[in-house]
């Protein structure tokens, strides 16, 4: 039987009431979606408030909070789980932050947010996670909605928060997983968080980020660096890649492609999390921050148009 899931989009034509225009319709994200469905079919409410806007069910519009002239149509839509075959671009691809290469030297930057982190709380090892968990998710629930709050986002943020509060009292796994399938989710949080840790050890950062495609000179310092004495480096966000080749090979101007030396090596810098994502026809996996590589050759693939960027997973103290 074919999975449905439930959509709710808004319109977002320049003149969303206008018959002349060809219509768009922008899709709301997962959490917004979320709160819209659980007000509309379970909670039976006539209205819910997503942070700027308030949706009105009984008319099917979307009105500004400090503006009720401003209004824009609404849509719920139930849609076959296979209809979303593509990645999502801003995932899957993002820009690398970093204004010359999107990844840090392997010496002195091994996941210094995470580590940043375990310090700020005194957390001395993974092993500690287990007695003050209680502790550490009442922290992250603080945190988020302080971000959240930041940005404008108070009603996600509030989400967000819903869902840990669910698991606080459970296992270190639940907590994981349902961390894990936040962290899937399309929200204001995967994005701050990916965006903070690409910037450690960024001194010349530049805010510009609009295109998700490597830059001439990002893929040159590619290329610099695998024919380099020393090609290791390493990521230090979370990154996302995809099982499905054809898949990842439908945007951009670029193709990672990660090998692991052995499967301990793979299975220790991966996870599989498409089995706890709301997306898993994307069979997304999540290298950890802070993981090392080695940049093997850059190649350019005519036929697809695209440069082809091998690597090969390591450990650090892999001095080849």
């Amino acid at each position: 039987m074919t999975q449905k899931s439930i959509e709710w989009f808004w319109k977002s034509n320049d003149n969303p009431f206008s018959n002349e225009e060809s219509v768009d319709w922008n899709r709301y994200s997962d959490v917004e979606n979320a709160i819209i469905e659980e007000a509309f079919s379970t909670l039976k409410k006539t209205h819910v408030i997503i942070d700027d806007y308030h949706i009105d069910f009984e008319h099917r519009v979307q009105i500004a909070n400090d503006d009720k002239t401003k209004q824009r149509p609404i849509k719920r839509v139930e849609m076959n789980k296979e209809e979303g075959g593509r990645l999502r671009e801003a995932r899957f691809m993002p820009n690398p932050i970093v204004p010359s290469s999107s990844f840090h030297g392997l010496v002195g930057l091994r996941k210094i947010f995470i580590d940043s982190f375990m310090k700020s709380i005194d957390l001395k090892s993974v092993n500690d996670w287990e007695k003050r968990k209680y502790e550490i998710v009442e922290k992250a629930k603080l945190g988020i909605l302080h971000e959240g709050q930041l940005v404008g986002k108070q009603c996600e943020a509030n989400w967000i928060v819903e869902q840990l509060e669910k698991v606080k009292d459970k296992t270190k796994k639940d907590i994981g997983e349902c961390c894990v399938y936040i962290y899937t989710l399309e929200s204001f949080l995967y994005k701050i968080l990916n965006h903070a840790m690409r910037l450690i050890g960024d001194i010349d950062h530049e805010n510009s980020w609009q295109s998700a495609q490597l830059t001439d000179e990002m893929i040159a310092a590619y290329q610099h660096v695998a024919r380099s004495k020393d090609p290791r480096r390493s990521f230090q966000a979370f990154t996302s890649c995809s099982r499905n080749r054809a898949k990842a090979e439908q945007f951009g101007n670029a193709l990672f492609v990660l090998n692991a030396e052995n499967r301990i090596s793979y299975r220790t810098l991966n996870m599989d999390i498409s089995a706890l994502s709301t997306y898993p026809d994307e069979e997304e996996i999540l290298i950890r921050p802070g993981r090392s590589f080695k940049i093997e050759r850059v190649e350019f693939d005519k036929t697809k148009n695209k440069h082809i960027i091998y690597l090969t997973s390591i450990s650090t103290s892999d001095a080849n």
